[in-house]
């Protein structure tokens, strides 16, 4: 059994980000991924990137989570979001990047279809 799950949107691109803006669909080389407000969810993304907290990436390697593989992102917040919550600070963030195949998989597609481990993550 599967399920979709919509990530949050709690930013973008910031300004260090590698792209190709010409390719569909768009391809991120180097992530910059900068907060502009967070809700505290463990998922977010910007269009065709998503990142996760420490936790759930943890959760999802523990669960032996597959159609999907972790690398570093560079996470940021606006100047914005430091006006508004000066003492906050984030948990550690990484970029996930889902490869999965539909039927095989435990994460695919750009929608986030996961898996039956998802219920223990």
């Amino acid at each position: 059994m599967f399920r979709y799950i919509k990530p949050e949107v709690a930013g973008g691109f910031g300004e260090e980000v590698k792209l190709d803006v010409t390719a569909r669909p768009l391809k991120v080389y180097e992530l910059h991924y900068e907060f502009k407000e967070w809700a505290c969810n463990d998922i977010l993304t910007t269009f065709p990137c998503f990142i996760v907290t420490e936790r759930l990436k943890e959760a999802i390697l523990k669960a032996d989570g597959t159609g999907v593989v972790f690398d570093y992102g560079k996470i940021n917040t606006s100047y914005e979001f430091r006006q508004l919550f000066p003492k906050f600070v984030l948990p550690p963030f990484h970029r996930m990047k889902i490869l999965g195949k539909a039927g095989e998989d435990d994460l695919e597609s750009r929608r986030i279809r996961i898996g039956n481990f998802g219920k223990s993550v």
